[in-house]
């Protein structure tokens, strides 16, 4: 586990810390934004990258949440800390018990 900021840069020297954070806000604040969802991703002429399969994927595997969270832990307060671990779970487990192509406006329904 990385425990400072120069551990964080000996082990990733090609991926600055604040662009891997950057990203990972990105991808969470995408996921937690329900009006952005409902409005881009029943678009007809939405953009590739306006649709679940690819939000949960930036965050999950292009941002490496898990890894940041472990690597990154440093960064946050306990509470910080908790709130991303439960998102994380709770993805994992969405990502586990659904199917692999998520269908727009059935996820926007969807309670979990």
């Amino acid at each position: 586990m990385i425990k400072t900021l120069s551990d964080y840069d000996q082990r990733y020297p090609d991926v600055p810390l604040n662009r891997w954070q950057a990203n990972v806000v990105e991808a969470v604040t995408r996921i937690a934004d329900r009006d952005h969802q409902s409005n881009n991703w029943l678009r007809d002429d939405r953009p590739a990258w306006e649709n679940p399969n690819e939000v949960i994927n930036v965050l999950m595997d292009e941002s490496q949440f898990d890894l940041f969270l472990t690597d990154c832990a440093y960064n946050f307060s306990d509470e910080q800390h908790r709130a991303a671990k439960d998102l994380s779970g709770k993805l994992n487990r969405f990502i586990n018990d659904t199917p692999q192509s998520l269908d727009p406006g059935n996820l926007l329904n969807d309670p979990r």
